[in-house]
């Protein structure tokens, strides 16, 4: 395991804390996070949109 992972235990109580916030309250809006990254999640229905790469001031 390494400090990637979602489960990684070498951080500090505060950092495991808004780690968990992070990852409950995106579970609460439809996303699911990637175990190996506590950072990337996925929405339930990403596989409907297409992958783009445009800035975001380009979004409208």
């Amino acid at each position: 395991m390494n400090g990637s992972d979602i489960n990684y235990k070498g951080l500090t109580a505060e950092q495991r804390k808004f780690r968990s916030l992070l990852k409950s309250e995106m579970e609460n809006n439809g996303f699911t996070v990637y175990e190996y990254e506590w950072w990337h999640y996925d929405y339930h229905t990403w596989q409907t949109y297409r992958i783009q790469n445009i800035q975001f001031s380009e979004i409208k």
